[in-house]
């Protein structure tokens, strides 16, 4: 079987998000408050079609990476921003960088959100 030609392969694009709550949350509960959300919100299909998924979440600091495919990020970030509970208690998910590259993406976040904004201040 010949390999999937490239120019046929859906393109992918990073999210990465904050948590905001009072106390940490479990990776396992917020995994499953944004397959909600975003299902809840572009329905199942359109949710299949974002090829949505958490790459990764931190729960001490509360950041994380999401991939989605890059025709649905605008949806999958609406999907994140009605996030208002999980678990059962309040919370919101604000998105602060869209990137191609992974790579990118966890330099970005290592040196901090506000960071880069401020030094793009400055420039």
């Amino acid at each position: 079987m010949k390999p999937f030609p490239a120019y046929l392969k859906e393109r992918e694009r990073y999210i990465s998000f904050t948590v905001e709550s009072r106390n940490p949350l479990p990776k396992k509960e917020v995994v499953a408050a944004v397959c909600n959300a975003v299902t809840g919100y572009v329905g199942t299909l359109g949710a299949a079609a974002a090829g949505f998924r958490v790459i990764e979440y931190d729960p001490e600091e509360q950041k994380g990476i999401l991939r989605a495919g890059a025709e649905k990020v605008e949806e999958v970030i609406a999907a994140l921003a009605l996030i208002r509970r999980i678990a059962g208690e309040p919370a919101s998910v604000l998105t602060h960088d869209v990137s191609g590259t992974l790579k990118r993406l966890k330099k970005v976040k290592k040196i901090g959100l506000f960071e880069t904004i401020d030094q793009h201040k400055e420039e």
